[in-house]
């Protein structure tokens, strides 16, 4: 049931945030199963080759989207059973794409699975969108009970002369560089042995930067779905050919190699990787397995970045010549249950400041059975409220709505190309500061799973003087029925600028009876979760927290008198710019009305 929720939370995130082009984890969608992955880019277009059926092949015109395309191979080639004779139909291992010397170069492998009879193939094109691949035969192989090393996961990396080199190797004696030569690329010369590990040690990439070559490699255990304890890890070393230390000084030929990602609780076995150099910004492509959806292998992308002693990060580091950009909360998404009186999805903001905002509110069913969300609510009617309260909007089927063509804009410049059922309701309008509710239900009483997004639609870039003399966000709520299961209360909310900011969330139930509901979440659990799953942080009892006298008077101090129920949950925390889901669930699967809040404090 966790798995699913998790599915339901990074659907919420995406779907309720605005991504920029380039964010550090890339939202991919379309056609993702892969395992071992290769990306190289030409010219508008990117491909990924990854192992598989013929070896599979995909490409995307914008970074993101992916298609699945043909296979390279339609048939076996004779002599890969002299090499591996019980390898499986067409099984094509961990290709590697490379451009050198004016022409596109993929290395792949082919092996019986748990035995070193393997051997590494070539195959060249004068470009990808030609496609008139030349087969260039045998590179390398390796026998059971003849050679100590496993010639699979080939990769290609060219030295600071220009002279090509293959890496390769697996558990059977480590991981291998071979000087390759330029006319045939195949190997000449001395095999060097350069990264070895008790556990297993795999899928290794060279690539060079500021005077170090890197070696990546995957280590521990691969292809066991969500069982999978595959990690990426890496070291350097100023010659090619080794020695290979970590960053505490550890010699990747005695087991060394510090870790780059180790997977979380969505993305399982991170590994497999690819590490790229696309004309100075660098990327990492790698397989993972996807924990809310089977443990699927599946393709992730993400921008690499080198600290400032020069080894890679997942982080990006923070700019010191940059100015700095406060942000603001930018938009609120709120997935539960949409109920009936008390248990009625309730989105709250507060827009502070002069002058009006520009909102956008959507209320949407449907459009998460995509998501694999289940029992969603099959027509919402989104209705907006002052404090009043009075009535102010309301909405039932977005395409009626009297300003459709100021819609159909805002929503594909402020949420991108999300397709919505013709059932769901959009409300676009200017608010003057103030407290406003968005209210979610079935215009017949009917219920189910829904979810209501708040979207600011201001354009002013943060730090501009324009984005300071604008209204903002300083308060977001959400109230529900919280269920068990599926059914917990989900809000997702969105931090822009380029500086971190310090925020109080809340999750109340109990203190709820001082407003007159009834049927509350008596002992509220708030959970605090990043974009891609990982828990941040989480509270129970919030007298209990470790930083209490700062959430008593952050709670003080920024919120009035507002007396806290013992058992009501409180975390206070200052984040980095990006995307984050809260998530509130009773204790020992309890069920209730419950509360988030989450408060801006800068």
């Amino acid at each position: 049931m966790r798995s699913a929720l998790r599915a339901a939370t990074y659907a919420l995130v995406l779907l309720g945030s605005a991504l920029s082009l380039r964010a550090d984890e890339w939202p991919l969608k379309g056609d993702l199963g892969a395992h071992d992955p290769t990306v190289l880019q030409e010219g508008a277009v990117w491909y990924a080759f990854t192992t598989g059926k013929g070896l599979p092949t995909k490409t995307s015109t914008d970074v993101f989207t992916w298609k699945q395309g043909s296979p390279l191979f339609t048939a076996e080639l004779s002599w890969w059973r002299t090499w591996a004779p019980n390898m499986g139909q067409l099984d094509v291992w961990a290709p590697d794409l490379h451009v050198y010397n004016g022409r596109v170069w993929c290395f792949y492998s082919v092996s019986e699975f748990g035995k070193n009879n393997s051997a590494i193939g070539l195959k060249s094109a004068t470009s990808l969108a030609a496609g008139d691949w030349r087969d260039d035969g045998l590179v390398i192989g390796s026998k059971s009970g003849t050679d100590a090393y496993n010639a699979i996961d080939p990769n290609l990396t060219i030295d600071t002369e220009g002279r090509p080199w293959l890496v390769f190797g697996s558990f059977f004696d480590g991981i291998h560089i071979t000087a390759l030569d330029p006319a045939t690329m195949k190997p000449t010369g001395t095999l060097f042995s350069i990264a070895k590990r008790a556990n297993g040690v795999e899928g290794a990439n060279v690539v060079f930067r500021n005077g170090y070559y890197y070696l990546f490699v995957s280590i521990d255990k691969c292809c066991q779905g969500v069982n999978s304890t595959y990690k990426i890890a890496y070291g350097r070393s100023k010659s090619i050919t080794g020695p290979y230390v970590d960053k505490d000084g550890g010699p990747m030929l005695n087991g060394g190699g510090t870790i780059l990602e180790a997977g979380g609780d969505r993305w399982k076995g991170p590994g497999g990787q690819d590490v790229y150099d696309n004309n100075g910004t660098w990327v990492i492509a790698r397989h993972a397995y996807d924990a809310v959806n089977n443990g699927a292998p599946t393709l992730r992308i993400a921008d690499l970045y080198w600290d400032s002693s020069d080894w890679p990060t997942l982080t990006k580091p923070i700019v010191t010549n940059e100015p700095p950009k406060p942000g603001r909360l930018t938009n609120l998404s709120l997935r539960s249950h949409a109920g009936s009186g008390d248990g009625t999805l309730i989105a709250g903001f507060i827009i502070s400041g002069s002058g009006e905002k520009p909102v956008m509110i959507r209320g949407t069913g449907p459009t998460l059975t995509h998501f694999s969300v289940n029992g969603v609510l099959g027509n919402p009617l989104l209705e907006l409220y002052n404090t009043v309260p009075t009535l102010i909007d309301s909405n039932d089927s977005w395409r009626q709505s009297p300003n459709l063509a100021a819609i159909e804009a805002a929503k594909g410049t402020t949420i991108g190309d999300v397709r919505l059922d013709d059932k769901e309701a959009i409300v676009l309008r200017s608010l003057s500061a103030g407290g406003y509710t968005a209210q979610l239900k079935g215009p017949e009483g009917d219920t189910g799973v829904a979810l209501i997004e708040l979207f600011d639609t201001d354009t002013a870039e943060p730090g501009s003087a324009e984005f300071a003399a604008q209204p903002r966000l300083t308060n977001i709520s959400a109230r529900a029925e919280v269920g068990a299961g599926e059914a917990v209360l989900i809000a997702g909310f969105t931090i822009n600028g380029n500086v971190p900011k310090h925020l109080l969330v809340r999750g109340t139930g109990g203190t709820l009876a001082n407003y007159h509901l009834s049927g509350l979440l008596a002992d509220p659990l708030l959970e605090l979760h990043a974009l891609n799953g990982d828990l941040v942080a989480q509270n129970d009892n919030w007298a209990d927290a470790p930083n209490l006298a700062a959430i008593q008077a952050a709670n003080g101090d920024h919120l009035g008198e507002f007396a806290l129920a013992v058992k009501d949950a409180v975390l206070l925390a200052t984040l980095a710019p990006g995307g984050y889901t809260a998530v509130l669930r009773g204790v020992n699967g309890a069920t209730g009305v419950g509360l988030i809040e989450v408060f801006d404090l800068d």
